[in-house]
């Protein structure tokens, strides 16, 4: 691997999450609102630009609240805006990756761009083709990652994709817990938004039916099951074994802090410095990864 191609490979890895949770929690919202719920609000929650929104919004609704997640320019974090950064790392490395993860990006941005000036703020009918969009564009999503696992090469190139996903999911579920430890988002969004769960499937039903979750708190589906792909155990171990060949200089210490953190979790409700705690190592992981690996 080209080592002009290992930082567009960590930031597709985390574009592409944090693509996936942008659809998927704007998707959830629309579901909501369209339902007669007010949980849809809690989305704004997610990004780190709520005091914009607010500002350039004084009386917000779900059809500006999804405009500004989907389609704002004003907002870096936006559907649209994120799609373009993708599209951007997989352009510098489409000679080194399948062709179907370009079509995968151009499709979502087709239909995504189609309805930049959609939907009408006054007419709340005009949100089906939008959630459309997004769940077109989280299909492609999904299909990029089966296509990464099955036809990018372990050369590095594939790794450093994974690690950057990873770090991602981590960075979004630590978030997710945070918003709901505050009660600044419901139970019912946290697992759709976290990657694990169909949409529209009701968390609670999850939390308590009959399968080998059913005696699982929510906290121990998000951090300890590592069986579960959506948990911080389940990430910071796949982290770890994508980068095992790499040197890893300074940032191996934090993944060391990070992995007792992780051990010495309370079984039970963490409490936010907990979070916090653990927020701050993995900024300090991404900040450490830049140095040692580009």
């Amino acid at each position: 691997m080209l080592s002009s191609h290992a930082p567009h490979a960590y930031w597709l890895g985390r574009h592409w999450r944090r693509l996936l949770l942008n659809v998927t929690a704007s998707d959830h919202a629309i579901s909501d609102a369209l339902n007669g719920g007010d949980a849809w609000r809690s989305v704004l929650n997610l990004t780190d630009s709520r005091e914009a929104f607010v500002q350039l919004q004084t009386l917000p609704d779900i059809t500006h609240l999804t405009q500004w997640m989907t389609h704002a320019k004003a907002h870096s974090g936006s559907a649209v805006e994120v799609l373009q950064a993708l599209r951007e790392n997989i352009r510098v490395l489409r000679a080194v990756l399948p062709n179907s993860f370009w079509h995968y990006v151009e499709r979502s941005q087709v239909s995504l761009h189609a309805l930049r000036h959609n939907p009408d703020p006054t007419h709340a009918d005009s949100l089906a083709p939008l959630r459309s969009a997004l769940q077109l564009t989280r299909s492609m999503m999904y299909a990029l990652c089966g296509d990464l696992y099955c036809h990018v090469r372990r050369d590095g190139l594939y790794e450093l994709i994974q690690v950057g996903a990873q770090l991602e999911h981590m960075d979004s579920v630590l978030r997710l817990s945070r918003l709901y430890l505050e009660g600044l988002m419901p139970a019912e969004f946290i697992l759709p938004c976290s990657g694990w769960m169909p949409q529209g499937t009701d968390a609670n039903l999850v939390l308590n039916d009959n399968t080998q979750h059913a005696s699982q708190t929510l906290w121990q589906l998000l951090i300890h099951d590592d069986t579960l792909p959506i948990s911080l155990r389940a990430s910071l171990n796949g982290m770890i074994s994508a980068l095992q060949d790499f040197d890893l200089g300074s940032a191996s210490g934090v993944v060391d802090e990070l992995q007792a953190m992780l051990k010495l979790a309370p079984t039970e409700s963490p409490s936010t410095a907990w979070i916090m705690g653990v927020q701050g190592r993995v900024t300090l992981l991404h900040y450490r990864l830049e140095q040692a690996l580009f």
